[in-house]
């Protein structure tokens, strides 16, 4: 069974610590080695050849991009210890990645049900998205593109609905090693890459859920009592996750952008 239950995951894509410090400037080729721990032929996979591709371009003869899919390099916390020794160069990472290199991103993930629609989502994303990047480049590490993965979905044997049912079941090195021209046009494909997954979000769950349900997948309507449990239960655990799992500074944050966005009528 499944219930459209909007916890927001997110994908990101970090770049840093090229292992050798040379540029195609000086002469030498240039190989990135990105990582991700999505499938072999998945849109987020194309969207990285594709971006490779168009860098490869601009960065000229010798240049190298090559993609390392499902969890081929480790898990996301390995991937980014592999980016600090050299011995990757990015890496597409979700919050729980992300979290390894600077815990101030979890606001966009881990505070349960704060997010109920898209739109939110990208007010509340581009606001932080500088002061973030600062953060994250601090750390060593250079965001090429923000994208989102969807939202989680509960499944079960049983036609389950509310929560308590549930409770028994339940690196800039990199970067500045490149010459101007790649940077330029790495900047630009990371950009339509992120507007690439993000055209797809609102249909890509669907299709999802459509292909499960050709298997035999019931998906239960969200009814207005459902989903006021389900935000009770999460609102109760948002002064437990404010300060630990996620910094107070940005659980503040996420909340005065949302109160504003609404504010203004959105």
């Amino acid at each position: 069974m499944s219930i459209r239950i909007r916890t927001l995951l997110t994908r990101r894509l970090a770049a840093a610590a090229l292992a050798f410090a040379a540029s195609a400037a000086m002469g030498a080729d240039v190989t990135l080695k990105i990582a991700t721990v999505a499938p072999k032929g998945s849109a987020y996979h194309r969207v990285l050849q594709d971006m490779g591709e168009k860098w490869k371009a601009a960065e000229g003869p010798g240049a190298r991009f090559i993609v390392y899919t499902d969890s081929a390099q480790g898990p996301e916390a390995e991937t980014v210890r592999r980016m600090r020794v050299g011995q990757l160069q990015a890496s597409m990472l979700s919050v729980v990645g992300l979290s390894e290199i600077d815990d101030s991103v979890s606001a966009l993930q881990k505070i349960p049900l704060m997010f109920r629609s898209w739109d939110e989502v990208d007010h509340v994303r581009e606001q932080m998205r500088p002061d973030l990047e600062q953060r994250l480049r601090a750390k060593g590490f250079v965001v090429l593109f923000w994208g989102e993965g969807g939202f989680v979905q509960f499944f079960s044997k049983a036609p389950y609905t509310m929560p308590e049912q549930y409770k028994a079941v339940m690196s800039a090195k990199s970067w500045d090693a490149l010459s101007p021209a790649g940077r330029a046009a790495l900047t630009r494909a990371a950009a339509e890459a992120g507007e690439t997954l993000r055209a797809q979000r609102g249909t890509r769950d669907d299709e999802i859920i459509k292909a499960m349900e050709g298997r035999g997948l019931k998906v239960l309507a969200m009814t207005p009592e459902v989903e006021r449990a389900w935000r009770d239960l999460a609102q109760a655990s948002w002064p437990k996750v404010r300060g630990s799992m996620v910094p107070a500074e940005m659980f503040d944050r996420v909340e005065r952008l949302l109160a504003e966005y609404h504010g203004g009528g959105k």
